[in-house]
């Protein structure tokens, strides 16, 4: 699948699927990447998938309230620390643990490194989709 913008990832018959689960390394702060996941999510919640989005460490208060899509955060360290890095595959192994847990039908990561994530778990779990989604510039 090639690149394109969150307005066609959440058109796309794929995206219609049940359950999509997006990642995202973190939602601290507010920012480009942030933004542009927390509005792909509503247009596919729009589109009438179930939404769930997977970081590693989120600001709960400013993101309580996500309009039905579900937050899933596991309470990590940030992917700028050396802490992440060293315990890569302990980190890798529980991220896998709450995408089996959540049973998604299709994964949508956002940025580095839950595009590893992703891409790890497809290796090993050939059959959940991948939308790669690379968002232009004003997305």
């Amino acid at each position: 699948m090639g690149m394109m913008s969150s307005e066609r990832v959440a058109e796309m018959q794929l995206c219609h699927s049940r359950r999509v689960l997006l990642l995202i390394h973190h939602l601290v702060l507010p920012g480009g990447a942030a933004n542009y996941m927390l509005k792909l999510a509503e247009q596919l919640r729009d589109h009438g998938a179930t939404v769930g989005i997977l970081t590693l460490q989120a600001d709960r208060q400013r993101y309580r309230d996500l309009g039905g899509v579900e937050l899933l955060v596991v309470e990590g360290p940030l992917t700028s620390s050396l802490r992440y890095w060293l315990l890569f595959p302990f980190w890798q192994r529980k991220i896998h643990r709450w995408i089996r847990r959540w049973q998604p039908d299709v994964l949508v990561p956002q940025g580095f490194p839950a595009n590893w994530w992703s891409w790890i778990y497809k290796v090993r779990n050939r059959q959940t989709p991948v939308a790669w989604v690379c968002p232009g510039p004003g997305e």
